[in-house]
Order: C-alpha cells, then sequence, then structure tokens
C-alpha cells in the first residue's frame, strides 16, 4: 500500500526554512505519509530527470501546500504547480511565510490557506493532514520549531539598547579624517553613524515611533522601495513578520504601482527612498491620487530634507552622503530600528 502524498509547492531558495517543516512533519506522523520537495536531495535523486520527478510528486499528492514567500512569490512556478494540482483535483493550500496571503492576487488568494506566524499556526499542517487521511496525529509543533523556521527577531533585537550602545561613539574619528582613495567601507560606516547620530540628537526617534504607532493601529500595510531600496523593504517586512505583523511587499515595479494605485484609507504605505524620487520613477506621467480624501496613509524614508508631496502624510528624513553604495545601509538601520520599536509594544 503506498504512503499518502503531500507535495510541498516553493521556491528553491526558501529551502533552509521550509526543510525543517518537512522533517517535523515526517517525525510527527512517524512516516506513514510522504512528502514530495524537490530541493529536499531526496525526492529527485541526482540523475533523475527533475520534470519528470515533479510531474510524477503532482500526479501522487493528494494535498499540496504552496508556500507563498517573497521569493516565491516573484516566480511563475508555484503558480504552474498550483495550477496543474488544482485542474488534477488536489487539495491546494497557500501558506504565507512573511507574507500575508490575504494581499496576493488571484488565483491563489482565492484558495483557503493559512499564514505562519506562531507556533499554533504550523500545526496547521498536522490539522490538514490528520482531516484528509483520516488520522489522529497530535499538533505538537512548538515555539522552539517556529524559532527555528524564523529569526526571533522579538528576543534577539528588543535587547539592544541603541542609547547604551552608541550613546558614547565617536564620530569625529571618521570624520576627521580624509577618505583614503579606494577605501569606500570608511563612507558607508560614517553614512550609518550619521544616522545613529541624528538618532540620538534629533526627532527621527518621534517619526520612528510615530510610524509605529501607525503600524500597530493599520491591518493592511504595504512596504515599497526602488531597486536597491525594495531590498530594505523586503527585510522589514520579514522582521516584522518575526513579531507577528504581517505586511505587503514586492520587487516588481507594476505590482508596486498597482497596489499603491488601489489603496484606500484602509491601507498604511511606507516608502523607502534615498533620494526622494520614489513616486517620480514609479508614476512619471501622472500623480498616483486623483482624490486625497480615500487615499491611503503614506510615511517616506528619505534623506531629502527639502522635498514634499501633498499626498504624503509624514516622513521619516536622516542625513545621507547620497553616494550609490552606501545608500541602503542607512535606510536599512531604520527599518532595523523600526521593527525594535514595534517589538517593545507587544
Amino acid at each position: 500500500m503506498e504512503k499518502p502524498t503531500i507535495f510541498f509547492s516553493h521556491s528553491a531558495k526558501d529551502r533552509n526554512v521550509i526543510l525543517p517543516i518537512k522533517e517535523k512533519l515526517i517525525k510527527i506522523t512517524s512516516g506513514v505519509i510522504q512528502i514530495f520537495m524537490s530541493s529536499d536531495g531526496q525526492s529527485i535523486p541526482f540523475g533523475n530527470n527533475w520534470i519528470h520527478k515533479i510531474e510524477d510528486g503532482l500526479n501522487n499528492a493528494k494535498i499540496m501546500f504552496v508556500f507563498v514567500t517573497p521569493t516565491s512569490i516573484e516566480s511563475g512556478w508555484i503558480y504552474f504547480e498550483a495550477g496543474f494540482a488544482y485542474s488534477k483535483g488536489i487539495d491546494v493550500i497557500p501558506v504565507g511565510v512573511g507574507i500575508d496571503i490575504g494581499s496576493i492576487r488571484p488565483p491563489l488568494s482565492l484558495l483557503q490557506g493559512f499564514n505562519i506566524t506562531s507556533s499554533e499556526s504550523l500545526n496547521n499542517f498536522v490539522t490538514v493532514i490528520n482531516k484528509n487521511f483520516d488520522l489522529s496525529f497530535e499538533p505538537t509543533f512548538d515555539e522552539e520549531d517556529f524559532a527555528h523556521l524564523f529569526r526571533d527577531f522579538r528576543e534577539m533585537k528588543s535587547d539592544l539598547n541603541f542609547d547604551n550602545i552608541f550613546c558614547s561613539a565617536d564620530y569625529s574619528i571618521f570624520a576627521s579624517k580624509s577618505k583614503p582613495e579606494n577605501c569606500g567601507g570608511r563612507s558607508n560606516i560614517l553614512d550609518v553613524l550619521n544616522v545613529i547620530q541624528n538618532y540620538l540628537e534629533n526627532d527621527i526617534e518621534k517619526q520612528i515611533n510615530t510610524l509605529v504607532q501607525e503600524i500597530s493601529s493599520y491591518q493592511k500595510i504595504a512596504a515599497f522601495g526602488y531597486m536597491q531600496s525594495e531590498s530594505v523593504a523586503c527585510n522589514l517586512q520579514f522582521d516584522l513578520q518575526t513579531s507577528g505583523k504581517l505586511i505587503f511587499s514586492c520587487f516588481n515595479i507594476k505590482d508596486q504601482a498597482d497596489y499603491i494605485t488601489d489603496a484606500d484609507e484602509n491601507n498604511l504605505i511606507i516608502i523607502f527612498s534615498e533620494s526622494g524620487t520614489y513616486f517620480d520613477r514609479i508614476f512619471p506621467r501622472a500623480k498616483p491620487f486623483k482624490s486625497n480624501k480615500k487615499k491611503p496613509k503614506i510615511c517616506m524614508i528619505t534623506s531629502d530634507q527639502s522635498i514634499e508631496y501633498p499626498f504624503i502624510d509624514f516622513y521619516i528624513r536622516y542625513n545621507s552622503k547620497g553616494g550609490y553604495a552606501s545608500h541602503p545601509y542607512p535606510l536599512q538601520l531604520i527599518s532595523d530600528l523600526i521593527c525594535i520599536k514595534y517589538s517593545e509594544t507587544l
């Protein structure tokens, strides 16, 4: 008698996050079920035609868990696998990892699924298996399992006190020295130190606290940036997710523009833009909002000290030298500070 088969649809880049889920489920079910995961090094033995093996896995599966992550959402592969499975009558269940599946587009958003935000949500895997295969395994995912899957951002960073760490930092050790040739690292460090100094001496902490209050009060939140800045937005998405707050982000510029255009007063949108030109790049021909009455609340994080858009509600401004190579670092530090402050509210 063949074992019941479950198919894990995912991006191979997410292997290190998803493989522990497979291993735990095999342990919980005592090997009664078979889980096909193309990147695990076992489901597709070396030397085999991987396309044929994936097709075999799909044909044998009764359940497909589709892992929707910032990485997999950019690929069309999970949509192909999910569409194939759905056409075969396989139960397709989206699983949000760092992404709220309620915010993604059809067809996956039309299917009943769940987001991984805690150990309890991990036990949904066991619940689904028990229901579909008429089994009665104990749901034993715990907080330790969750901590292995995601960086425990709250515990790791809430203990950091930036005032204590940096209050005695001597910023002049870099500023007093001229920049040597072929030494870009010092410029990057100086930019980060400038943000720390701004955080300690000016009102950037107040601005960050204002944003954190908004993050706490809004249910629909997105963070976007252009090119390098989008990587910071995705980091914010992941780090907030470890504190149980789900926000949306994506690299595709058209998807960003569509989200902003469709957003209303129930949305909070955070824009990372070193130069402050994000909206000029994304909406070069027309303003994104025809009316300010039902527009989303928008916060822009930028080093531009003078830019003012009528549709942006508030800014987090920082000082920067404006170098292309160094600009993600101050933005990333501010993103980290936002997550630290948010974790302190829980």
